[in-house]
Parts: structure tokens; C-alpha cells; sequence
């Protein structure tokens, strides 16, 4: 769990990331790629053991979920032609059960609400996968914080997006995602860039300021765990 407002550690200079994921503004927001295990739901190899992409492929309104080892998953289909997609995320559990989801836009608002993130995670009480629904909220981030196999009592999911108030929020799956924990004031037009374990086993988020001529203006670390 990431410590409250008043104990992260801000810094200009990035540590090292261990894993190479979740690059989001070098890249397509629509593709979100991320280590996982040999098959869903196999653990056998760790959690670190390929790469795993997640894609929102706008022609056919599919989300598909594939790997190195040429897996091919459509986790949905979009029948709601009011919904604009602007970004996917995407992590995997203890178990190698996928978490994931995106952010997204309403052409014609729900009591004036235009922007929405949602995700979907495996729940062991009911034994399915569930949804949730954010109101508000924007650059919707999911990641496993801590993947080493010796970790599996202690790791955490870590769901993070900006609120309409430009606040950098998380939930924890230990909470079952339940609570909002605000961390931290943003400028506007923030985009979190990067997040995950660096590779001396602290979490970090690599948020980037992004001015009007889309070029990044400040950027800022946050530290934590």
C-alpha cells in the first residue's frame, strides 16, 4: 500500500523501473502491454514470465487480450455506440487471473457525466469476475505492485486515475477497491506516463505535465511502498 499525501516522496530524478510496462505516452493508449505468467490462470513460470498485450481495436469494438506465445482472448465487444475508448489498462493477479480495463468518453453525458473508467477483476467470494464503475475520472492505471514470486502475501493491485478535482487517486484490491485514497494535487493535463517496481523494490508513478502543444512541460516521481 502506498503511504498517505504527506509521506510520498516527490523527486525529479527517475529510479530504474524493473519492468519496462505501461508506457503510455511513448505509445498507443489504446494498447497497454504487461508481464504475466505462462497462461491465465498458470502461475507455474511467475508472474514476469512474457509479455501480454491488451488492445482496444476500434474498427471491430473488441478488446482482445494476447501474448508472445501467439494467445488470442476477446475479454468484450462494445455494443454502446455512445462510448469513445481513450485508454486501456491492464495487470494480472496473484492467480494469473487478468485485471483489467479503460477509460472512456460518453458523446451524449449521464447527469451531465461525461468521463468514466471501469475495470473488471476476478472476485474469490463470488467466484467471477466483477465490475466497477468510476465516475469523474480519467488515465485509469492498474498494476500488480510487487511481481516476484516470493511476494504473494504481501503484493497488492494498485488502481490508479485522476478525479475530476485533478487529483491522483488509488484503490487496493486488499480493500476490495473500495475506498478512495486522494494522493496528490495535479497540474492540468497530467498524464501518468509510467508506474510499477523499480529495481530497488520501491513503487513508482512517473507522472508528465502536458501543455497545450501536447509537449511535456514538468515531471514529477512519486514514491512510495
Amino acid at each position: 500500500m502506498l503511504p498517505d499525501q504527506n509521506k510520498l516522496t516527490i523527486h525529479e530524478k527517475p529510479l530504474e523501473f524493473l519492468y519496462t510496462t505501461n508506457i503510455k505516452e511513448q505509445g498507443n493508449p489504446l494498447v497497454c502491454v504487461e508481464k504475466g505468467g505462462l497462461a491465465l490462470g498458470d502461475t507455474s513460470r511467475g508472474l514476469v514470465y512474457q509479455d501480454w498485450s491488451l488492445a482496444y481495436v476500434g474498427e471491430s469494438k473488441q478488446f482482445k487480450l494476447t501474448n508472445e506465445s501467439g494467445f488470442e482472448l476477446v475479454l468484450q465487444t462494445l455494443d454502446d455506440s455512445n462510448v469513445k475508448v481513450l485508454k486501456v489498462a491492464l495487470t494480472f493477479d496473484q492467480n494469473m487471473k487478468q485485471v483489467w480495463g479503460y477509460s472512456y468518453k460518453l458523446n451524449n453525458p449521464i447527469n451531465n457525466v461525461f468521463n468514466f473508467s471501469r475495470f473488471y477483476w476476478y472476485d474469490v467470494i463470488s467466484n467471477k469476475f466483477v465490475q466497477n464503475t468510476l465516475e469523474n475520472v480519467s488515465e485509469l492505471n492498474i498494476t500488480l505492485d510487487d511481481k516476484r514470486q516470493d511476494a504473494g502475501k504481501f503484493n497488492d493491485i494498485i488502481v490508479s486515475y485522476i478525479n475530476a478535482d485533478a487529483r491522483f487517486c488509488v484503490r487496493y484490491q486488499r480493500e476490495r477497491y473500495g475506498v478512495e485514497y486522494p494522493l496528490l494535487k495535479l497540474p492540468p493535463f497530467t498524464k501518468v506516463a509510467k508506474m510499477g517496481m523499480t529495481k530497488n523494490f520501491r513503487f513508482q508513478i512517473e507522472l508528465h505535465a502536458i501543455n497545450n502543444y501536447k509537449h511535456t512541460e514538468t515531471e514529477f516521481l512519486l514514491g512510495g511502498i
